[in-house]
């Protein structure tokens, strides 16, 4: 993880269930991070801006401390963790006050002073006084600081720690300003489909934990990038799978997440399992991006795996894409292995021309003569005479949006409305993008 130019990082560090993501949501001020009494609910590395008074640095939440993993996810989690220690600029250190010194808060002490950074110690969970005398038990930890003692769930002392924050980072460094807006990608599909794997490959960094256990996502994990110039935010998001099959809060917080990194979206990748094809819920999450309004691509992902043929299965697989999610027939297909980095190429092609699709907007003069000669080569019929256009305008970018005013009163048949929507990606770049149609009707006379 590289830190953000112009700004700070500061990294909570604590073994699993201390209270870690119950108080980077009370310093960033909103609910990003999930908290749960399970541990490693949180998997990746979750960032936010924090304000205080002129201080500003970016928090950042990561799984929780273990010296003896027990399993190749937890040995991810762990290599994830060391990462985003390494850019820090301040640790956190947490502990829990309820379950007292623990041996593994030891060796968590021991780690931290090998860092050579600034290390905060702070006790949680002082929820009630008779929790005070808690803090002794960790002055043994040798740190030069007196623990601070805190309450993540109530706030109580969490300005202190914030001042001490502060006086760590030294004086306010004044952020550059980005002279570019970042474009907003979610990366979206169903569980064990590849989607950390297409980050880490966009990225070029192992940013993401990537695991065969399903479900190893559960946050919306936001990174951010520069390519060819352009400032990036990629958002990995937790599987989606049919609601009725989410069991737990855990699992419906992650589709929660996972549908509102597609509305924040400006392009939305939709990963599909290349082996196994597409599905219903595949087609679901596809119709949830279009009906939003963005930008879609898909790639159909470990087709590295296909038995037999491997061209003709691609056409095979691209023939059943097209049918079953021919609602969205604007959205390019592209194929390859993630985890192998095989044709993956022109990910970055695709993004930036379906963004400029979908931002991208018809000049008035152009739009209406293209549309009167399409018009004029095929005739529709509404309220008994012949559909002519009046005129026609782009309203909206983002997605285009076009409203065209009619000479009938009556609303025209759905082959029209397709029709001018196929000739108009005919004539225009909307390649990535839903168009959306709008009828301006002429009133019936009397009224």
């Amino acid at each position: 993880m590289t830190p953000k130019a112009g700004i700070q990082r500061v990294i909570l560090l604590g073994r699993p269930n201390v209270g870690k993501s119950t108080l980077f949501n009370r310093l960033v001020g909103r609910g990003v991070a999930m908290t749960d009494a399970a541990p490693h609910t949180t998997r990746d590395v979750l960032a936010g801006i924090c304000r205080y008074g002129d201080t500003r640095f970016e928090l950042v939440d990561a799984a929780g401390f273990l010296t003896s993993p027990e399993d190749s996810l937890y040995q991810s989690l762990r290599q994830g963790l060391d990462a985003a220690v390494a850019s820090a600029d301040v640790v956190v250190l947490l502990f829990d006050a309820r379950e007292g010194l623990l041996p593994l808060d030891r060796e968590l002490a021991d780690y931290a002073r090998r860092l050579d950074k600034p290390v905060i110690p702070v006790v949680n969970k002082i929820d009630s006084p008779s929790l005070e005398s808690a803090v002794a038990d960790f002055f043994e930890l040798g740190f030069d600081r007196e623990p601070l003692a805190i309450s993540a769930a109530n706030g109580y002392r969490c300005a202190e720690l914030l001042a001490a924050i502060g006086a760590e980072l030294g004086p306010p460094v004044e952020a550059e300003e980005e002279a570019e807006e970042k474009l907003c990608v979610a990366i979206v599909g169903r569980p064990n489909v590849g989607k950390s794997s297409l980050l880490n490959c966009l990225v070029g960094a192992e940013r993401v934990v990537v695991h065969e256990v399903p479900g190893t996502t559960r946050d919306a994990v936001d990174v951010e990038i520069s390519h060819a110039g352009r400032p990036l935010l990629f958002v990995d998001t937790a599987g989606i799978r049919r609601r009725t099959r989410a069991k737990g809060r855990l699992e419906q917080w992650s589709l929660g997440k996972s549908f509102a990194a597609i509305r924040r979206a400006a392009v939305v990748f939709l990963v599909l399992d290349g082996a196994e094809g597409p599905t219903a819920q595949d087609a679901k999450i596809a119709a949830y991006a279009d009906d939003h309004g963005r930008g879609l691509i898909i790639f159909t992902n470990k087709t590295d795996l296909l038995a037999g043929e491997p061209e003709k299965r691609r056409e095979e697989l691209l023939a059943r894409i097209r049918a079953e999610l021919s609602f969205a027939s604007y959205a390019p297909v592209l194929s390859g292995s993630a985890l192998r980095g095989l044709d993956t190429g022109s990910l970055y092609e695709a993004l930036f021309e379906t963004e400029r699709n979908w931002s991208g907007r018809v000049g008035t003069g152009e739009l209406n003569r293209f549309l009167r000669e399409a018009m004029a080569r095929r005739k529709f019929r509404a309220d008994g005479k012949e559909i002519r256009l009046l005129y026609a305008a782009q309203v909206q970018a983002e997605p285009p949006t076009f409203q065209l005013f009619l000479n009938v009163t009556r609303r025209p048949p759905p082959a029209f409305a397709q029709f001018l929507e196929n000739r108009l990606r005919e004539g225009f770049p909307l390649v990535g993008t839903p168009v959306r149609l709008s009828f301006r009707l002429r009133r019936p006379r009397g009224r």
